[in-house]
């Protein structure tokens, strides 16, 4: 199905429906289990050590502004606008950092993707992101965010021992640096835990946050 869906030209928001579906109808403990056998930190930079402002922004609110947007090829900068919402004046350098935080973030997600044009587009699943119900979004969430190197290691490690989040970070230049991105990091890894609580209960998670 996902070979299907992404070698398709032609848009077809069912198809995709049905995509996410089936994919949550898969259980949350058989994705955890894959990670036990194959998650590799070779891979992890400090692109993939999250920085954004609020679940809402990088999900919901970033699907919203594309479709304010028309979905035609967006930069940063007016990624930043449209997310705003509020006609109010901002600088060139504050859009374009608050729209660069919350995209790279929902590319962390499969919600949006890069072009070639050097510009960014809704994913297939970004397009249908806001027709699925709450608790939807998440189940779909907190599957997709497990093909991230980064997350995907420490939850691995997390269920056999406890580990300490920001040893995971030291990809990231200063520790003032690994403060900011700290909360971001701990959003993401409660998502995890929220939905393993849910599908999967007798599955702990032991994490050090401070």
């Amino acid at each position: 199905m996902n070979k299907k869906m992404h070698a398709n030209s032609q848009f077809d928001a069912e198809n995709i429906l049905n995509y996410i579906e089936t994919l949550c109808n898969i259980p949350y403990s058989c994705f955890l289990d894959y990670l036990k056998d194959f998650c590799s930190a070779e891979l992890i930079t400090s692109e993939n050590i999250t920085q954004s402002s609020s679940f809402k922004y990088y999900t919901i609110e970033l699907c919203k502004a594309f479709e304010r947007g028309g979905d035609r090829g967006l930069t940063l900068t007016q990624i930043g606008f449209l997310l705003h919402n509020d006609d109010k004046v901002r600088s060139v350098n504050t859009l374009n950092r608050f729209g660069l935080d919350q995209t790279k973030t929902a590319r962390q997600f499969g919600l949006v993707r890069y072009g070639q044009d050097n510009r960014w587009y809704l994913s297939c699943l970004g397009k249908v992101f806001l027709k699925l119900e709450v608790s939807k979004q998440k189940a779909l969430l907190s599957r997709c965010i497990l093909r991230d190197p980064f997350y995907a290691l420490i939850v691995r490690d997390a269920m056999s021992s406890e580990v300490v989040v920001r040893d995971y970070m030291s990809e990231l230049e200063s520790i003032t640096t690994i403060n900011r991105r700290l909360s971001s990091v701990n959003h993401i890894l409660n998502l995890i835990e929220e939905q393993i609580k849910i599908e999967c209960p007798k599955i702990v998670l032991t994490l050090n946050r401070k």
